[in-house]
């Protein structure tokens, strides 16, 4: 679930070499144009940014404002815990049943389309909510339909896109994405802020604020599932398999000392060949390929046959589940990124109570919040996903961690509007710069046939930590007020000193877990390498753009905040 504070960037997706079963249809197209240009025309793949667009402009209208509706309501520490936890667990520790089915009924679209209507239309329960903990029962209602679609929508994405241009049109979705969510943030802002009146219908009224936005979001969510459902999703994932064939035909040119023995004994592979994430696990059915014996150095043609290894039928759940956990690379990530989801949803509880309760900021400055970050990633987030295709994710994905520990460190001095303006424009142009990369791996790192099930228990992994972190910043905020006590101890201190020390474990947890991230490793190969990225931005055409609008967003912004500030 959204919020004003940047922890989308947690969100995550694929791909891996697909399955082939015939590689006969490779010498008859390889000379199929593999230009970047040729590799984005998708099928139909307006519609895919068409549901992006109108999705996120569902989720804008109602979603930003949340937790400000809820600290209106007079919500606590410990409860604003429990309505990001409850929000995190059901959004993600049932990811992998939802993305079992997906992956067994190999219906990507359905879920999605299913999930947008759910969503949508959940939020008019909010027109009838008065007490905390129906709020927070409706919280996670909502994570549980979004979570209905979130791995299907990352294996569609990994299916249809070609690996070499995965980052770039990942970084366009979620560029498209932001568009609309900025929008529909400001019109929801404006129409909670300054619309007022009252609509009764029967013993029961409802606020024609809420009422409105609430309406628009259905409306987009209900367009956004139609928009899904006519998508030719077979055609789109053909073509998708068979383009990365031949990328892998084409740039895996492999010299590879092979250790195994053959029947013509142990061989230097000179012939180019489709691997997977190790170089001497071969996926390919029966391939002929030209060897030099390692003894005599004559070469020999030799039949690789890994068919004879390959199940007929998809294996069983359990089976399945035994393979993923032995996934080295996958569950390092995992388990690497869900520590420090703790430290992150660890701060979430307290940015809303610091800009509303403390700071007093209405709806207007809080959708003026989630815009800024909004637009910082509009404006880089299409450069994250061309340097993360050029450089590796490993570098990008440790940057983005350490950026993120700077946030709690601003909030901790905040004590007015203009200071949170100037810490979401401040921060979220570096972190926008490194958005893409998180999905991006996660793809990278799991296999195309239960891409699903991969990122639903991904999901469920770093949802769980999200669960015990919203829970320990939400009471440790309550804590330090004096408002509850933990073995007869209280330190009572007041309200605005008391976030201000929750927030600084917040800063001190993120910095310590963000050095794992350095233990990763890209397990695709990447055509440049981080030293080369100096060069290559100083001979970007595109470069000079990016700094002016950069330095056009900073502008407006210290030009808002002296106006408001005068104010």
């Amino acid at each position: 679930m959204p919020g004003n504070e940047p922890h989308d960037e947690d969100k995550q997706s694929i791909s891996s070499i697909p399955e082939i079963t015939d590689l006969s249809f490779i010498e008859q197209d390889y000379e199929e144009d593999l230009s970047d240009s040729a590799l984005e025309e998708i099928p139909e793949r307006e519609k895919l940014y068409g549901r992006s667009i109108l999705s996120n402009f569902s989720f804008g209208m109602v979603d930003p404002f949340l937790t400000t509706i809820a600290v209106d309501m007079g919500i606590s520490g410990s409860q604003m815990g429990w309505l990001r936890a409850i929000t995190n667990l059901l959004g993600n520790f049932v990811q992998p049943v939802f993305g079992f089915l997906s992956d067994t009924i190999q219906r990507r679209t359905i879920f999605v389309a299913l999930s947008n209507i759910l969503y949508s239309s959940v939020w008019i329960l909010l027109l009838f909510v008065n007490q905390i903990w129906m709020i927070i029962l409706m919280a996670g209602i909502i994570s549980l339909v979004v979570s209905m679609g979130t791995p299907a929508w990352t294996a569609l994405l990994g299916e249809v896109v070609p690996s070499k241009i995965r980052g770039k049109i990942i970084a366009k979705v979620n560029w498209l994405s932001q568009f609309s969510y900025i929008a529909s943030t400001i019109l929801g802002g404006i129409i909670l802020n300054y619309v007022i009146g009252n609509l009764s219908i029967g013993s029961r009224t409802i606020k024609l604020n809420m009422l409105l936005t609430i309406s628009i979001g259905l409306l987009a969510g209900l367009i956004s599932a139609i928009i899904i459902m006519t998508f030719k999703e077979k055609k789109a994932r053909d073509r998708g398999q068979r383009l990365n064939a031949l990328l892998d035909e084409e740039n895996q040119k492999l010299l590879l000392r092979s250790d195994k023995q053959f029947d013509e004994g142990p061989c230097l592979i000179e012939e180019d060949i489709i691997v997977d994430k190790d170089p001497q696990s071969i996926v390919a059915s029966s391939q002929e390929i030209i060897c030099v014996s390692s003894e005599d150095q004559t070469k020999k043609s030799i039949t690789l046959d890994s068919t004879k290894d390959k199940l007929l039928t998809r294996k069983p759940f359990s089976q399945r589940v035994t393979v993923m956990l032995k996934d080295k690379e996958f569950i390092k990530f995992t388990v690497i990124f869900g520590i420090q989801s703790f430290f992150m949803s660890y701060c979430w509880p307290l940015f809303p109570i610091r800009q509303r309760s403390e700071i007093a900021a209405n709806f207007v400055e809080i959708a003026v919040f989630s815009v800024i970050m909004s637009v910082a990633s509009l404006l880089t987030i299409r450069y994250a996903g061309r340097i993360s295709d050029l450089i590796g994710r490993k570098p990008q994905m440790f940057l983005n961690r350490l950026i993120l520990i700077t946030m709690p460190l601003g909030y901790m001095f905040a004590s007015q509007v203009w200071h949170i303006i100037l810490i979401h424009a401040i921060i979220c142009i570096p972190l926008g710069l490194n958005s893409a990369v998180m999905q991006a791996y996660l793809i990278d790192v799991t296999p195309e046939d239960d891409r699903s099930m991969y990122v639903g228990f991904y999901n469920m992994f770093y949802g769980l930590f999200l669960f015990l972190g919203s829970l320990a910043g939400g009471y440790m905020a309550d804590f330090l007020k004096g408002i509850i006590t933990i073995f007869g101890f209280t330190p009572a201190f007041d309200p605005i000193k008391a976030i201000t020390i929750a927030f600084s474990v917040g800063f001190v947890g993120r910095l310590l877990t963000t050095i794992p991230f350095l233990w990763l490793k890209d397990v695709k190969s990447f055509p440049y390498k981080l030293k080369d990225l100096p060069r290559l931005v100083l001979t970007s055409k595109k470069l000079f753009a990016l700094i002016a609008s950069v330095s056009i967003f900073f502008g407006i912004i210290f030009i808002y905040v002296g106006i408001t500030g005068f104010a």
